[in-house]
């Protein structure tokens, strides 16, 4: 049997022609149904997880009350969007908030992205608008650690020893280039250090390898040098200690 429609009655005939865009538009078109502004177009977001808010101001410019709902499509992982929601009367507008926080088990690196927020009609599907926002991760800027191992450089007649100095930045979300020097308050030991120019990248550690050279005691001595091993990231530098111990072997008889 043919399915037989029943006319709309006037008034929900002008209902139905109220609550759609003008013929002709994009099924998700929002001509007619809803618009959106926003001032200013970004956001910065900590990165040690603290939320920070968005808003969008919506107006309702159908002739039904509608609902509006905030999301991010394609938004990255480490970026959590509580969505917003507000439900309007025709021909009111209001703000709408969308809550956005770095969700993740380390330090996103600094960065900036452009993120979409999707306002949704809950009640005229599937029109929706698209927003582009700048989001702003800033730099968490904590120095870099050191931790020289091992500390304590002992030989026995021999003038070179070595060690390496772990570089931890963990804390910071930048990448770090880092230029090594060595300092002896007796200017009697020369340092090498491989790789000369050492790259770090953010929330990461790398280590660089340490050479000393000084002359040998005389036999049957020992001297124990403080040393201090310095890493330079720009204009901020970082110090670490070692001890050079050389021992010298008495001479034979």
């Amino acid at each position: 049997m043919p399915q037989i429609r029943v006319p709309a009655t006037a008034p929900e005939a002008e209902k139905d022609k109220a609550a759609s865009p003008r013929p002709g538009a994009p099924a998700d078109s929002t001509e007619g149904l809803f618009r959106i502004s926003a001032e200013p177009r970004d956001v910065t977001i900590p990165a040690t997880g603290e939320q920070a808010t968005f808003a969008l101001r919506v107006m309702n410019t159908s002739a039904i009350v509608d609902g509006y709902a905030v999301e991010a499509p394609g938004a990255p992982e480490w970026l959590h969007v509580d969505p917003g929601q507000v439900s309007l009367l025709p021909g009111s507008e209001e703000v709408v908030t969308a809550r956005l926080q770095v969700s993740a088990a380390t330090l996103v690196p600094a960065q900036q992205l452009q993120v979409t927020l999707r306002i949704r009609s809950m009640s005229q599907a599937p029109a929706h608008a698209d927003f582009s926002v700048l989001v702003t991760v800033p730099i968490v800027d904590v120095p870099v650690r050191l931790h020289p191992e091992p500390s304590l450089l002992h030989v026995r007649d021999r003038d070179t020893a070595q060690c390496s100095v772990f570089v931890d930045n963990s804390n910071s979300n930048r990448p770090v280039q880092l230029r090594f020097v060595g300092s002896d308050p007796e200017l009697a030991v020369g340092f090498r250090f491989e790789p000369a120019m050492l790259e770090v990248a953010p929330a990461a550690t790398g280590s660089v390898l340490v050479s000393v050279t000084g002359a040998a005691p005389e036999p049957g001595h020992e001297i124990s040098r403080p040393l201090t091993i310095t890493a330079l990231d720009g204009n901020r530098r970082v110090d670490t200690g070692i001890t050079f111990q050389q021992v010298a072997s008495a001479s034979p008889m």
